[in-house]
């Protein structure tokens, strides 16, 4: 993914995110917070981030984005699996990726009805991001129907979110079965719509009948 501002301010600004994000009460830190608990200036800080919350969202959305997608591309075997399994695997993994700012994220859902403007922040970033899910899963068709799936693939996950809040196992059981089950029961309707890879053989393609050549 394309980076507007250099890797270490970047890095050290999630870092201090995290950290002040993890203090019992804590809030979303102000920009000064941010700076004095990253050691950056108060100037770099607001360059990254001018939008306050909504533009940390973003970072860290990006920044658990980028960790998924370098983990499929060292991922192989994940290649060989069909088109459901790529898009499970894909979604657990950000899931996990997100293991470290799940506190933080359970406040803002549980308070989103009374900050509506923090929910509406939320979106973008969930759809960005859903749209790099769907093509490290290999499943992105293209042109406009690539935007339709990122959006029903976002309705999935907005689903799966409270699965996620109440997992407390260290394999995200109830998040895997979850997953499983919504993306089984999408995935007819995916590619009926064609939204999908049609993994039925075609004729030409099926095993010759005993005595063919």
């Amino acid at each position: 993914m394309t980076k507007t501002h250099p890797l270490s301010v970047r890095r050290q600004l999630l870092d201090a995110l995290l950290a002040l994000l993890h203090e019992d009460g804590a809030g979303w830190p102000t920009p000064p917070q941010l700076a004095r608990q990253a050691g950056l200036s108060l100037r770099d800080v607001v360059l990254v981030c001018p939008g306050g919350r909504p533009d940390l969202l973003r970072l860290v959305a990006e920044d658990v984005t980028d960790q998924v997608l370098d983990d499929i591309g060292a991922d192989p075997a994940l290649a060989d699996e069909a088109p459901r399994g790529r898009l499970f695997h894909v979604l657990l993994g950000r899931f996990d990726a997100y293991g470290p700012w799940k506190p933080a994220f359970q406040r803002l859902w549980d308070t989103r009805s009374n900050d509506p403007l923090a929910a509406v922040a939320m979106l973008p970033n969930i759809a960005e991001a859903m749209r790099w899910m769907t093509v490290a899963a290999d499943v992105a068709p293209p042109g406009p129907r690539g935007a339709v799936l990122a959006a029903v693939i976002t309705g999935l996950w907005l689903k799966t979110l409270p699965d996620w809040f109440a997992d407390d196992s260290p394999d995200l059981t109830r998040v895997m079965a979850a997953l499983d089950r919504r993306i089984t029961q999408l995935e007819p309707w995916l590619i009926r719509a064609h939204l999908w890879p049609d993994i039925t053989p075609s004729p030409d393609t099926k095993a010759p009948a005993s005595g063919e050549r």
